[in-house]
Protein backbone atom coordinates (compact mmCIF):
# COMPACT_ATOMS: atom_id res chain seq x y z
CA UNK A 1 0.00 0.00 0.00
CA UNK A 2 1.43 3.01 -0.71
CA UNK A 3 1.45 6.49 1.52
CA UNK A 4 -0.54 9.67 1.50
CA UNK A 5 2.67 11.07 1.25
CA UNK A 6 3.47 9.15 -1.85
CA UNK A 7 -0.03 9.77 -3.67
CA UNK A 8 0.54 13.43 -2.81
CA UNK A 9 3.77 13.41 -4.94
CA UNK A 10 1.93 11.44 -7.76
CA UNK A 11 -0.93 14.24 -7.90
CA UNK A 12 2.01 17.03 -7.45
CA UNK A 13 4.40 15.99 -10.21
CA UNK A 14 2.33 13.51 -12.08
CA UNK A 15 4.29 10.04 -11.59
CA UNK A 16 5.34 7.75 -8.76
CA UNK A 17 8.46 5.53 -8.79
CA UNK A 18 8.31 3.02 -6.68
CA UNK A 19 11.84 1.08 -6.45
CA UNK A 20 12.52 -2.19 -5.80
CA UNK A 21 8.41 -3.38 -5.75
CA UNK A 22 9.91 -7.13 -6.99
CA UNK A 23 12.65 -9.16 -5.54
CA UNK A 24 15.72 -9.34 -8.05
CA UNK A 25 14.44 -13.03 -8.70
CA UNK A 26 10.49 -12.04 -9.67
CA UNK A 27 12.14 -9.35 -12.04
CA UNK A 28 14.71 -12.68 -13.59
CA UNK A 29 11.47 -14.34 -14.11
CA UNK A 30 9.46 -11.31 -15.30
CA UNK A 31 12.58 -10.19 -17.63
CA UNK A 32 13.16 -13.81 -18.96
CA UNK A 33 9.34 -13.99 -19.93
CA UNK A 34 9.04 -10.60 -21.93
CA UNK A 35 12.26 -11.53 -23.49
CA UNK A 36 11.13 -15.28 -24.50
CA UNK A 37 8.25 -13.24 -25.85
CA UNK A 38 9.56 -10.74 -27.58
CA UNK A 39 12.16 -13.71 -29.50
CA UNK A 40 9.37 -15.42 -29.94
CA UNK A 41 7.90 -12.51 -31.86
CA UNK A 42 10.80 -12.11 -34.28
CA UNK A 43 10.52 -16.09 -35.00
CA UNK A 44 14.06 -16.67 -33.18
CA UNK A 45 15.78 -13.82 -34.74
CA UNK A 46 18.50 -11.75 -32.60
CA UNK A 47 17.16 -8.36 -31.88
CA UNK A 48 18.68 -6.38 -34.73
CA UNK A 49 18.60 -2.83 -32.81
CA UNK A 50 17.74 -0.96 -36.05
CA UNK A 51 14.07 0.09 -34.51
CA UNK A 52 11.49 -0.19 -31.62
CA UNK A 53 10.27 -3.96 -31.69
CA UNK A 54 6.90 -3.58 -29.95
CA UNK A 55 4.29 -6.41 -29.05
CA UNK A 56 1.26 -5.24 -27.72
CA UNK A 57 -0.97 -7.08 -25.48
CA UNK A 58 1.81 -9.34 -23.61
CA UNK A 59 0.70 -9.43 -20.65
CA UNK A 60 -2.17 -11.01 -21.92
CA UNK A 61 -0.52 -13.42 -23.52
CA UNK A 62 1.18 -14.83 -20.71
CA UNK A 63 -0.01 -16.25 -16.76
CA UNK A 64 3.33 -14.92 -15.30
CA UNK A 65 2.66 -11.17 -17.13
CA UNK A 66 -1.10 -11.48 -16.18
CA UNK A 67 -0.87 -12.07 -12.60
CA UNK A 68 0.79 -8.93 -12.44
CA UNK A 69 -2.46 -6.76 -13.41
CA UNK A 70 -3.84 -8.32 -10.26
CA UNK A 71 -0.95 -8.23 -8.04
CA UNK A 72 -1.26 -5.49 -5.11
CA UNK A 73 1.79 -3.92 -5.58
CA UNK A 74 0.11 -2.83 -9.17
CA UNK A 75 -3.61 -3.50 -8.09
CA UNK A 76 -4.07 -1.54 -4.95
CA UNK A 77 -1.15 1.67 -6.35
CA UNK A 78 -3.16 1.90 -8.76
CA UNK A 79 -6.46 1.95 -6.90
CA UNK A 80 -5.25 3.98 -4.52
CA UNK A 81 -4.29 6.76 -7.31
CA UNK A 82 -7.41 6.98 -9.60
CA UNK A 83 -9.93 5.03 -7.53
CA UNK A 84 -11.86 2.03 -7.76
CA UNK A 85 -13.62 1.41 -10.66
CA UNK A 86 -10.66 1.92 -13.39
CA UNK A 87 -10.16 0.08 -16.57
CA UNK A 88 -7.36 -2.12 -18.03
CA UNK A 89 -7.09 -1.08 -21.29
CA UNK A 90 -3.98 -2.88 -23.00
CA UNK A 91 -0.38 -3.92 -22.55
CA UNK A 92 2.79 -3.06 -24.44
CA UNK A 93 6.37 -4.68 -23.96
CA UNK A 94 8.93 -2.85 -26.17
CA UNK A 95 12.47 -3.18 -27.04
CA UNK A 96 13.88 0.81 -28.11
CA UNK A 97 16.52 2.09 -29.98
CA UNK A 98 18.22 5.67 -29.43
CA UNK A 99 16.49 8.21 -27.57
CA UNK A 100 12.27 8.27 -27.30
CA UNK A 101 11.06 11.88 -27.12
CA UNK A 102 8.63 12.45 -24.53
CA UNK A 103 4.82 11.77 -25.97
CA UNK A 104 1.88 11.74 -24.02
CA UNK A 105 0.32 7.66 -23.48
CA UNK A 106 -3.09 7.52 -22.60
CA UNK A 107 -6.47 7.43 -24.41
CA UNK A 108 -9.26 9.93 -25.92
CA UNK A 109 -11.89 8.10 -23.47
CA UNK A 110 -13.51 9.61 -20.95
CA UNK A 111 -11.36 8.73 -17.99
CA UNK A 112 -7.68 9.49 -16.81
CA UNK A 113 -5.04 7.49 -17.96
CA UNK A 114 -2.14 5.91 -16.31
CA UNK A 115 0.88 3.78 -17.51
CA UNK A 116 2.33 1.55 -15.17
CA UNK A 117 6.29 0.32 -16.67
CA UNK A 118 8.90 -2.31 -14.92
CA UNK A 119 12.17 -1.28 -15.80
CA UNK A 120 15.17 -4.00 -14.73
CA UNK A 121 18.66 -3.36 -14.38
CA UNK A 122 19.20 0.09 -14.60
CA UNK A 123 20.49 1.58 -11.71
CA UNK A 124 18.76 3.91 -9.15
CA UNK A 125 18.83 7.96 -11.11
CA UNK A 126 20.19 6.56 -14.65
CA UNK A 127 17.79 8.77 -16.99
CA UNK A 128 16.55 5.44 -19.05
CA UNK A 129 14.25 4.88 -16.15
CA UNK A 130 12.17 7.84 -17.34
CA UNK A 131 9.19 7.93 -17.48
CA UNK A 132 8.97 6.67 -13.75
CA UNK A 133 7.65 3.57 -12.71
CA UNK A 134 3.84 4.65 -12.28
CA UNK A 135 2.99 7.69 -14.72
CA UNK A 136 0.16 9.29 -15.89
CA UNK A 137 -0.71 10.69 -19.42
CA UNK A 138 -0.16 14.14 -20.65
CA UNK A 139 -2.21 16.21 -18.33
CA UNK A 140 0.18 15.25 -15.49
CA UNK A 141 3.12 16.94 -17.68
Amino acid sequence: MISDQQVEFFRTFGFLPLREAFSPEEMDAISRTFDDMLEKDREGQPFPGEQRQALYGIAERHPLLTELAADDRIYTTVERLLGPGFHWLCSEGNLYVGETEWHPDGSRLNFPPMKVSLYHGLPAGDPRLAPPAVSRGAEAH
